[in-house]
Parts: C-alpha cells; sequence; structure tokens
C-alpha cells in the first residue's frame, strides 16, 4: 500500500512523516484498511473524518487513538481510546458521521461518489492529511435515464460484453428514483433498473391507487434489454415497496425468480395519504383489498389518552407510528388478518430483513408472520431481524454510509426511524452480505 499524504510536522521525525497509508479509491461497499504511519511508540492521535454531502452539509466523525509499539495505528486492529465509536471497526469512521446542522436528513439526492477528507491531530495540531473517494458508480457501469411508455427511472449496466441478471429495485415512502441503490447494485454485475412511481413530476404525490401493472411494466421492460437475462430477473423493494414486491410476488409468481424485502409490510396497507382513506395499490383497475389503515394520523388524541407511551413528536422526542401499528393491530386483529398478502402463491425465493427497533412499522412482527405463512410452502425464504436497527436499513442507508437516523417531519409532527447508529451499521453492512449471496445463488446460480 503507498503513502499517499505527508506530515505537516517535520520536526517529528523528520527522515520518516507521519503520513497516512489509504486506498484512495475505492467502492463505498469496500472495507479498506487505513493506517497512519510513523508516530512515536504509544503516542496519542485523533483522526477526523470529513464528508460534504449532495445538499453541502458537511458530515463528521472523529477517533483518537493510541499508536502501538511500532508507531502505527491501523483502524482495522485498534479501538479509539475516545471518539464517534467504539470497539475495533475499520470503517467507523465512516458510518459514525453526524451532520453540522441539526434536523438535517441524509442526503436523498443522486450523486456518484463520496469524497472524504481526512486529517491527523497531535496536540490539536494538523500533522497528516489527505482525501480519499468512494465511489458507488463504478467505473466499468453505464447509467441510462428511462422516460418511455409512462416509466420514470434509471438503469445501470455493466460495461463489458455479456448477459446479466436483472433486478428491480422499488423506494418506499421516500419516493423518488433508487438510484444509489441500485448504481452499487450493478457494479457487483447486475442490470439494475431503479423504478420510480410517485414524488415525481408526472408521477403520483402519494403512494394512492398505484397501479401493479406499472411494475409489471417495468419488468417486461427490463426483461426486453439486450444485456439483461430475462430469465434472472429479480426485485428488491424498501418498506413500502418491499410490500409491493411481496404483493407482486403473490400475483405473478412466474414474472421474476428473487425477492427480496427490506423492513417491509406484509399486509396490504392503506395509502400513507393523511387525508382520505383510499389503497396504496390497484390491480385491474380495482382496489388491492381489503386493506389496513396505517396512517399517520390520530396519534395526538390516543397520547393523551393513555392508550399509547407519551412522545411529544417533537425532534429530541418524536413519534413512533409503529406505537400507532401496534394500538390499531391491537383494536382489530381481524382486519389485519384478512389484509395478509397471499404469499402462500409466491414461487419465488424470498429474503426478508426487519429491525428490532423500527419505529416506523412493526416489521419484525410482520416478517415473523410472512414466514409463518410459507410453512407448507416450497419454496426458499429467510428472514433476518438486527438489534438495535431501525427503519432506515433498508435503502437510506449505504454500507459504511453515515448510519445515523434522523428523525423526519410530517405535517403534524417529528417521527423516528429507531435504532442506533452502530446497530443500523452492523444491520446494513451484514443485509448487503446477505443479499448478495442470495441474489448470486438464486440469480447468477452461484
Amino acid at each position: 500500500m503507498k503513502p499517499i499524504s505527508q506530515s505537516n510536522d517535520k520536526n517529528h521525525l523528520s527522515n520518516y512523516p507521519i503520513t497516512f497509508e489509504v486506498q484512495n479509491n475505492s467502492m463505498v461497499d469496500e472495507t479498506i484498511d487505513m493506517r497512519v504511519i510513523h508516530l512515536k511508540p504509544s503516542e496519542e492521535i485523533e483522526i477526523k473524518a470529513v464528508y460534504i454531502d449532495a445538499d453541502k452539509i458537511s458530515w463528521s466523525s472523529s477517533a483518537t487513538f493510541k499508536a502501538n509499539e511500532l508507531g502505527v495505528v491501523s483502524l482495522a486492529k485498534l479501538a479509539p481510546l475516545s471518539g464517534s465509536y467504539k470497539g475495533v471497526d475499520g470503517m467507523g469512521l465512516f458510518w459514525s458521521m453526524i451532520p453540522s446542522t441539526k434536523q438535517t436528513p441524509l442526503s436523498y439526492a443522486i450523486f456518484t461518489e463520496q469524497t472524504v477528507s481526512l486529517q491527523a491531530f497531535i496536540n490539536s495540531t494538523e500533522v497528516a492529511k489527505t482525501t480519499i473517494i468512494r465511489h458507488l458508480l463504478s467505473p466499468d457501469v453505464e447509467r441510462e435515464e428511462v422516460r418511455e411508455n409512462g416509466l420514470v427511472g434509471t438503469m445501470f449496466t455493466p460495461k463489458e460484453e455479456g448477459l446479466f441478471p436483472g433486478v428491480i429495485v422499488i423506494p418506499g415512502a421516500e419516493g423518488g428514483i433508487p438510484e444509489k441503490f441500485a448504481m452499487l447494485l450493478a457494479s457487483h454485475g447486475y442490470g439494475a433498473f431503479a423504478l420510480g412511481y410517485h414524488g415525481l413530476d408526472g408521477l403520483p404525490e402519494w403512494i394512492q391507487n398505484i397501479p401493479i401493472e406499472y411494475f409489471q411494466k417495468g419488468v417486461s421492460w427490463l426483461k426486453e434489454q439486450k444485456k439483461v437475462d430475462e430469465k434472472s430477473i429479480g426485485m428488491i423493494g424498501n418498506s413500502k415497496g418491499g410490500e409491493l414486491s411481496l404483493i407482486y410476488g403473490s400475483t405473478f409468481p412466474k414474472d421474476v425468480q428473487a425477492i427480496v424485502g427490506y423492513v417491509p409490510a406484509t399486509y396490504v396497507l392503506s395509502s400513507l395519504n393523511p387525508f382520505s382513506l383510499d389503497p396504496a395499490w390497484t390491480h385491474e383497475g380495482k382496489p388491492v383489498e381489503p386493506f389496513f389503515d396505517c396512517r399517520f394520523i390520530g396519534i395526538e388524541e390516543l397520547i393523551s389518552e393513555g392508550n399509547i407511551p407519551h412522545c411529544a413528536g417533537t425532534y429530541d422526542d418524536p413519534f413512533s407510528s409503529t406505537e400507532l401499528f401496534k394500538y390499531r393491530i391491537n383494536r382489530d386483529p381481524e382486519g389485519l388478518a384478512s389484509s395478509a398478502i397471499k404469499v402462500e402463491n409466491m414461487q419465488a425465493p424470498l429474503l426478508i430483513f426487519s429491525a428490532e427497533d423500527d419505529q416506523t412499522i412493526p416489521s419484525p412482527f410482520f416478517c415473523k408472520r410472512v414466514i409463518e405463512q410459507l410453512e407448507n410452502s416450497s419454496i426458499e425464504r429467510k428472514h433476518k431481524s438486527y438489534e438495535k436497527a431501525g427503519h432506515a436499513i433498508g435503502f437510506t442507508i449505504l454500507p459504511n454510509f453515515p448510519s445515523i437516523s434522523l428523525p423526519f417531519c410530517l405535517p403534524n409532527g417529528w417521527w423516528g426511524a429507531g435504532g442506533t447508529m452502530e446497530g443500523n451499521a452492523i444491520a446494513v453492512k451484514n443485509s448487503w452480505g446477505e443479499l448478495l449471496q442470495f441474489l448470486d445463488r438464486h440469480l447468477k446460480g452461484e
């Protein structure tokens, strides 16, 4: 590994300047080895990482280490004495970044790389610095905007010649086009189609009366691409998109060969539009029903009546829609049961992820129920649930990205997603590995 920066402290060890050793170009999901060398044995040094996101917001982390007997600090081998994270974790400085401005969500803006500035300090004096680039879009992947036949999305395809498995990537209530997740997936040898269906110009504002035929059209388009193997198609959905993926696999069981749901609802839920109780999905012009009310309304009255735990709905004490769900489920268990997605019709292998501290939906409860429904099914199915992780482990947080779970604001207050930074980081890293293994096995035959 080549040293890529030198010390600003020329009097420290003049023949051997303090230096960062780190790979200066890598993929976001790649674990890199970062070291600072030429320190004095047992010398303490602070390392700071800074990242400016696509919305020009600064994110930073720092940690203090003690050099080993050779004067080396290796982040993959040493736990920090203090700082943004605890324990031995070579990528800790990346996932433990926090924003400089309170109430700032992780950027949803589209970007293809993350530039991180690294600085080393001894007694508050900068002694070394460097800049590294973490790529989301591999130089070996090409990007194509899709605006045809009513579809709104972006296609990412490996540049090399060949036939690749295809994966359609579907977002949740965050809306837009999940490009970052898809472009990273394409770097692993997939034709990844990020498909938007609400929250963009020309598309509905709410997930409300969305025809599932729209996604069928997206799958058909993906199969027609010259570099995509039409017999190896997967579908990945996040949250509300995970619900849709299960509905899709149950309605069109032969269309796709693998289905993945991140923190999905496994019941047919209503639109999130607070102004009317409407279906989220339609099929052949009719509502997909029965559906269960999942709107973020009425929580203030339930708190004041003592029906759910108190929370102020502020940034520091956000509402939990999971508690709202639990109340409604307890009041109407038959209504929930009647809205169960008919996953027993599925023929594709299924992988689902839940988060034990999910404050948006009770994803562990939902996912356990769908596995129970599949008790007599012959399809492969797997459910992974993560302690101390929240709802953002889906498309919001990427591997080795800032894993803080910040509240989001709706007209009636602030709402939380749950999870600790460390819990989210562990969940995202593990689930990403599980996802790639699952797709490789069922779409690549590896």
